[in-house]
């Protein structure tokens, strides 16, 4: 027979155990980290050395600068995934990624991406203002930007435009969510180095 003052010792540790117990079980959410990724050097032709390029600076909206992936819930509704997340600055990644575009598309090593200062002449400069980058899964990417580029000199805009782009998403999963925003960088990319690639030609 148990005492009354067994009682009080088995209550509050049956207690803990049923809380431990139920605490226990439960696991936090697996996080999974994405990046951006460039173009594959198959996907550029061939051609002569292009001009030295600085790439950045970018400004992206307060919605886009945090690491959960934002997606779009109707027109004016975005949600913040906290399973799946950029691996770091969402702009320094599009930055990284688009300098490296350029560099394959230019077909030039000598590109510097902002805020890194550069230790060789400078032909042209690109400064872009991000105003949407976000998507839905098993639906589409939407990249709205404006662009400039500048001589080297750091003087007025030679070019600039406004990109528009859609990339479709083929499945609800987030990698291939994910490969639609590199999609949509790598579209912005060739525009950009189009527009560059006149300009050099119609340089002296």
């Amino acid at each position: 027979m148990i005492s009354p003052t067994q009682m009080r010792i088995t209550l509050p540790l049956l207690a803990l155990a049923t809380l431990c117990g139920a605490g226990c079980s439960w696991r936090s959410p697996r996080i999974e980290f994405y990046t951006l990724s460039p173009l594959a050097k198959s996907e550029v032709d061939p051609a002569a050395a292009g001009p030295a390029l600085e790439v950045g600076p970018a400004t992206f909206p307060t919605f886009l600068q945090r690491t959960q992936i934002a997606t779009r819930s109707g027109e004016n509704r975005l949600v913040y995934d906290e399973s799946h997340r950029w691996g770091g600055s969402l702009e320094q990644d599009f930055l990284r990624v688009l300098g490296e575009n350029l560099a394959l598309l230019m077909h030039t090593e000598r590109v510097v991406v902002y805020p890194i200062p550069a230790n060789f002449p400078i032909a042209f400069r690109v400064a872009l203002d991000v105003q949407r980058f976000d998507g839905r899964p098993g639906d589409s990417v939407t990249l709205k930007a404006r662009w400039t580029v500048s001589s080297g000199n750091r003087g007025s805009a030679l070019a600039a435009d406004a990109s528009d782009i859609n990339v479709p998403v083929t499945s609800n999963a987030h990698e291939d969510l994910v490969a639609a925003h590199s999609a949509a960088v790598a579209a912005l990319s060739r525009e950009i180095a189009t527009a560059i690639t006149k300009l050099a030609a119609a340089a002296p």
